[in-house]
């Protein structure tokens, strides 16, 4: 049996994410998981599982019993480091099947990611190497928090949502204004009423319900709501703020609907879920 380096998380040492580029990698595995995005070219990482080409906008999971090296690297991809538990908390922040879907995967775990989502994900990181070069770590946990799960979100929306070629344009315009905030990290509208969606369609009420759920799989209004939640979860990282303060920021017209939604969605309130799915390091 080989007897190969095993990383621990103190290897990194408070870096939690970094560009990799020319220069080879051990063969080797970790106590940690490795989310590694390509930025640019192209390259060959060699898993015991098998080989893996990884181009650019490409994410592949590596995950702590994986092994794998690296061999004359010349392309730039962006690490990003997650411990266990971590992973598993904003794992199910996401979905509560993600986690075991990733580890129970045969070979490392891969998608192609769109360019919005790969901008987003390299604006958090960018931030968090301004704060470290600054000397902010307080500043730190909590974006590293946002940029995991933004790579996450980007692959669980990958496997899952792939949108057909032949979904009508408007539809795709329709999503992406809904979409458009939570993946580029701006501030969300979500005090317009679904009658305003409808309305900036040009399409009717009926139609709209129709193609929706032909192509989603789910209602518009259960779409729009699981928007809320997603984005709601990446508010509740920032302890500044109150459940109330949020509930208004998702247009809700009290406190207790917000609550109640989001306990359908993750079994917990946003308290509890704050308290115990995102502890600060």
């Amino acid at each position: 049996m080989e007897n190969l380096p095993v990383y621990d998380f103190d290897l990194i040492n408070g870096l939690y994410t970094d560009l990799i580029y020319n220069h080879n990698i051990e063969k080797h595995s970790h106590c940690f998981f490795e989310i590694a995005i390509t930025l640019e070219g192209k390259y060959v990482n060699h898993f015991d599982s098998g080989d893996l080409t990884l181009d650019e906008n490409t994410m592949v999971i590596i995950r702590p019993r994986d092994v794998h090296y690296i061999t004359n690297l010349t392309a730039v991809y962006r690490d990003i480091y997650v411990p266990e538990k971590k992973m598993i908390q904003l794992c199910s922040a996401i979905s509560p099947t993600l986690f075991e879907e990733i580890m129970s995967s045969s070979a490392p775990p891969h998608v192609k990611i769109d360019k919005d989502a790969l901008a987003a994900c390299e604006s958090t990181a960018k931030r968090i190497t301004e704060f470290r070069v600054e000397g902010s770590p307080e500043q730190i946990e909590p974006l590293c928090n946002i940029l995991v799960l933004k790579a996450l979100s980007a692959y669980f929306e990958t496997k899952n949502s792939l949108f057909p070629k032949w979904m009508p344009q408007w539809l795709l315009e329709m999503v992406a204004k809904l979409n458009f905030s939570v993946e580029h990290n701006l501030p969300v509208d979500f005090s317009q009423t679904l009658s305003d969606v409808v309305k900036q369609s040009g399409y009717s009420h009926g139609h709209i319900c129709r193609e929706f759920k032909k192509y989603f799989n789910c209602t518009l209004v259960q779409y729009l709501n699981k928007q809320k939640m997603i984005y709601s979860t990446t508010l509740l990282l920032n302890n500044n703020l109150s459940v109330a303060e949020i509930a208004q920021m998702l247009g809700y017209s009290n406190q207790s609907n917000y609550i109640t939604t989001f306990k359908s969605f993750y079994g917990e309130s946003p308290n509890s879920w704050r308290k115990n799915k995102i502890k600060r390091a």
